[in-house]
């Protein structure tokens, strides 16, 4: 077991390997396809439009260079084909299962993991689920019973509501199935026993609130993953709105209807959450959109699963405005906007990337690419106070 101060980490049949958090991604790895749906585990959210047999979209990532996606065919909500799609680098060493608000039912892991498995054969497939609904226990339960390697989990003291299952109970079911994780029982009491006082620390002041530790059944019907009800629940305790709670819940899946059911993910996540409290607080919906949302329609987050709101669509891009049909780095790569970024940056830019980087993220790229040059001169900066 590496040692790491990570509270979070991944037992598999194969051993435990360490995360520095609950990301999808496996660092090392040649590629990685991670897998969600436009609405929980399987069928777009707007399935009740669609045909009897469809094919559900999937997003594809990036990690270490690899690019895979998967396409599931679906019918009468039921999975009947997997067929992974390589770009890039077909040859994905991991598939990822992200449930990211926790409502994926033991039904639907045991029949999705079984289909995928049929489909891909001997490639390690991941679960990553949240406990905020209730299900993941159970759901986890009945992955490792259909063959899952590895699942997602967190030193006890810091799991459930929105976090994953306990590594710690998982560590001991695991072993009444007679499966060896390569965890060392007394080193994960002691890691969790070291975070205890570090979790009663922000319970007391108030950083970890009593909703993201409880279980919400209603995040069944919002499908709201466990970062985002967790981020939701501290800007709107900071703004002073929490009474506004419930109804920017229920606006959720209005917002992502609208925004054609996006895989709520981060970035993504966020901007449907924002968006949703924004429409609440300011008492009408869309009276102000936000930036990201605006880039949203403007194609610069890649096109929506499903079909967007017409109207909103009309306030954002002008009537009969349609976003960018393709990447919105070819679109970019190429323009004055191009030029006007690398004279911008001088020096600083080094590749077509960094350019392209600071034209999507200026604030971001700059402050790394200034931090990038001031490590390689070893410029540190520093303040010399009075005592």
């Amino acid at each position: 077991m590496t040692e790491s101060s990570s509270t979070r980490g991944r037992l598999t049949r194969r051993g435990f390997l360490k995360t520095a958090g609950a990301a999808a991604g496996v660092a090392g790895l040649a590629g990685v396809a991670s897998m969600a749906t436009a609405d929980g585990w399987l069928a777009p959210a707007s399935a009740e439009a669609a045909p009897e047999e469809h094919v559900a979209r999937t997003y594809h990532q990036s990690h270490c260079g690899g690019m895979c996606s998967l396409a599931c065919t679906v019918r009468d909500g039921r999975m009947v084909k997997v067929q992974p799609n390589g770009v890039g680098n077909p040859d994905f060493q991991t598939i990822c299962l992200k449930d990211m608000a926790g409502t994926m039912s033991p039904y639907e892991a045991e029949h999705l993991i079984k289909g995928i498995k049929d489909a891909v054969g001997d490639v390690p497939l991941i679960l990553h689920t949240h406990c905020t609904t209730g299900m993941a226990y159970m759901t986890v339960t009945k992955a490792i019973e259909s063959g899952i390697d590895v699942i997602d989990c967190a030193t006890s003291c810091f799991s459930n509501g929105t976090s994953q299952p306990s590594t710690e109970t998982m560590f001991y079911a695991l072993g009444q199935y007679g499966i060896e994780t390569g965890l060392n029982e007394d080193v994960i009491n002691k890691v969790n026993d070291y975070f205890k006082p570090i979790k009663q620390k922000y319970v007391d002041s108030g950083r970890i609130s009593a909703k993201s530790m409880a279980t919400d059944a209603q995040a069944l019907v919002y499908k709201v993953p466990g970062g985002m009800l967790s981020n939701m629940i501290a800007n709107l305790t900071d703004m002073k709105a929490m009474d506004k709670f419930d109804a920017a819940l229920k606006e959720i899946p209005e917002v992502r209807k609208d925004l054609g059911y996006p895989p709520l993910v981060t970035p993504l996540s966020q901007m449907v959450g924002n968006q949703a409290v924004t429409n609440v607080l300011m008492g009408e919906r869309y009276k102000i959109v936000s930036k990201e949302v605006q880039n949203y329609f403007r194609g610069q987050y890649g096109i929506a699963p499903a079909p967007v709101s017409e109207s909103l669509q009309a306030k954002i891009l002008g009537e009969g405005g349609k976003p960018v049909d393709c990447r919105i780095e070819d679109s970019k790569r190429t323009g004055e906007e191009f030029k006007a970024a690398k004279e911008a940056l001088g020096e600083l830019a080094r590749s077509e990337e960094d350019v392209m980087s600071y034209i999507c993220y200026p604030d971001q790229a700059m402050k790394f690419f200034e931090d990038r040059k001031a490590k390689e001169e070893n410029i540190c900066t520093y303040v010399i106070e009075e005592a």
